[in-house]
């Protein structure tokens, strides 16, 4: 299938969030719009200790560089119940998620889920990796996990043998524009694994 200008390979990612010394190793490249990124950032605060998530929407492709993901959007789970070290999507919520998907962002697959580790650190449990192997069976569906206590995040994809962790994501938008969320955040970290790009 051709790319469309609409899911084009961004050129010039604002900048990476890569997990230290696993930038060389070969991984679905995926790109998290800024959108994407806020709409997570809006919605977590980082003083709550109980996980939070939710659906990733945007799109699957590839080009001559290899298979790549754009996430456009973050749906937030409101009716999740999330404890200190669990997440549990409820029927209610799945519900408000398919609702939420079909209202704002129809014309995007479901292209994963996110949640938040408050504290722990980035890596799947096994409820986790329940909720991805049950729910996210589709080859090009992330799992995406972020621990607010020092603004890591990390990519969980399928790569044929199971679940992987990828090398990082890259953050991107369209247009130059200030993002408050993501600058309150940075402000209270200072994470090494954020790699900024020049934008000359």
């Amino acid at each position: 299938m051709p790319t469309s200008p609409l899911n084009r390979r961004p050129a010039s990612p604002l900048f990476a969030l890569a997990e230290k010394g696993s930038t060389t190793s070969e991984s679905l490249d995926v790109y998290l719009h800024l959108d994407a990124l806020e709409d997570i950032l809006d919605v977590v605060n980082p003083r709550d200790r109980d996980e939070a998530g939710g659906l990733l929407a945007g799109e699957s492709d590839q080009d001559d560089t290899g298979p790549y993901l754009l996430v456009r959007r973050a749906l937030p789970a409101r009716r999740a119940r999330g404890k200190r070290i669990s997440l549990t999507f409820t029927p209610e919520a799945w519900e408000d998620l398919w609702t939420a998907h079909d209202r704002e962002c129809p014309d995007l697959a479901v292209v994963g889920w996110y949640h938040t580790h408050p504290g722990l650190g980035v890596f799947l449990s096994e409820q986790d990796q329940f909720i991805h192997r049950h729910f996210f069976t589709a080859g090009h569906q992330i799992a995406l996990v972020y621990d607010p206590d020092e603004f890591r995040w990390g990519v969980f994809y399928w790569d044929g043998e199971g679940l992987r962790a990828a090398r990082g994501l890259y953050v991107y938008s369209e247009t130059a524009r200030s993002y408050p969320a993501l600058e309150q955040a940075l402000r209270e970290v200072t994470p090494e694994w954020i790699i900024l790009h020049d934008q000359d």
